[in-house]
């Protein structure tokens, strides 16, 4: 095999390597925004505080207070909410 086709062949499999990374992470931050559940572990709260069928609030290992929000049938925190959601 010559140096040529050797390269080309690590070259492609890094890039299908990276192709793959993406989707994983796209896959699993649409995800994340499913539930609340799914928001608070990701998030890596710690505590719950309270909880609504809209809403929430936890808190993270450093001892900040998060608030997650339905918004349009999607979880998110208050300040990762969309543009032009507030």
């Amino acid at each position: 095999m010559s140096f040529k086709k050797l390269l080309i062949r690590i070259v492609l499999v890094v890039v299908l390597g990276i192709v793959a990374m993406v989707l994983y992470e796209s896959y699993k931050l649409r995800r994340v925004h499913d539930s609340f559940q799914s928001y608070y572990e990701y998030a890596g709260c710690v505590k719950l505080f309270a909880q609504t069928e809209t809403s929430g609030i936890c808190q993270l290992p450093s001892g900040q207070v998060l608030e997650i929000i339905e918004y349009n049938n999607k979880w998110y925190s208050l300040s990762d909410l969309p543009k032009g959601a507030q």
